[in-house]
């Protein structure tokens, strides 16, 4: 659970796609007219690494890679 961000309702769902990279597949999205909602962050906790995106239809959603090991 996070807090909502700016410019977001304070509620909504947010579907997430399994990647094996995050930053490459963020660069890819921005190749295909998508763009980065927030970039890539690690969760200092549990190591998991995470981007919000939107599709160049306005879809928003996120990518994400487990940790390590």
């Amino acid at each position: 659970m996070t807090t909502a961000q700016a410019g977001l309702p304070e509620t909504y769902a947010i579907f997430s796609v399994v990647v094996p990279y995050v930053t490459a597949t963020c660069s890819r999205i921005e190749q295909l007219g998508g763009r980065i909602l927030v970039g890539r962050e690690t969760m200092a906790d549990t190591g998991l690494v995470f981007a919000n995106v939107e599709d160049p239809d306005g879809n928003h959603f996120g990518v994400f890679c487990p940790p390590a090991g």
